[in-house]
């Protein structure tokens, strides 16, 4: 059960939130690498969904290598939040 929680933890933060930030902004132009617009605008959630359009971008030119090392990173921070978890009685 603990490491259910911690992989829901960790990929709902680390998938979840990204793909949120994207579907939130729209319009993003390759050569100037911003968006155009914003449901809920802000300086810092338009600068998030920047960085990760351009993460994509990058990715999509790398074989999807970088997608890959930050699933590797997602998956290896699940196992240590199940690790620093601490376990039931028995």
């Amino acid at each position: 059960m603990r490491t259910l929680i911690a992989f829901a933890i960790v990929f709902g933060a680390g998938i979840g939130l990204p793909v949120l930030a994207l579907f939130n902004c729209s319009g993003w132009n390759e050569g100037s690498m911003q968006v155009a617009t914003c449901i809920v605008d802000t300086p810092a959630l338009r600068d998030w969904a920047e960085i990760l359009y351009g993460f994509l971008l990058l990715a999509s030119f790398l074989a999807g290598i970088p997608l890959l090392i930050y699933l590797v990173i997602l998956i290896v921070l699940a196992l240590f939040i199940r690790w620093a978890l601490p376990k039931k009685p028995r």
